[in-house]
């Protein structure tokens, strides 16, 4: 069905991307291009890890050279306790 697809999941090290990242990696039928920045790759996937800041134009070209699908999780965000207790940190960013 999707044998050979490259997907590029966009966050993978966050926790959306990184469920993603397990799902699809347990298909065994996908090349996978998994995005992380600030935290380090997950070394457990046997993936293409790629360390991008995908705020920078040049490192999305770059992310999504060869790629099939592409899955976009990735977020700057402090987490949803900050988000309801510090929402002027997530307004002024």
């Amino acid at each position: 069905m999707a044998e050979n697809k490259t997907i590029l999941i966009c966050g993978a090290t966050g926790f959306i991307g990184r469920n993603l990242l397990d799902y699809y990696y347990k298909q065994g039928n996908y090349n996978i291009k998994a995005v992380h920045y600030k935290r380090p790759a997950i070394k457990e996937y046997d993936v293409e890890w790629l360390e991008y800041d995908l705020r920078n134009p040049e490192n999305v070209k770059k992310a999504v050279e060869g790629v099939d699908i592409i899955l976009q999780f990735a977020a700057t965000t402090t987490g949803a306790k900050d988000i309801v207790d510090k929402r002027y940190n997530i307004l002024n960013k």
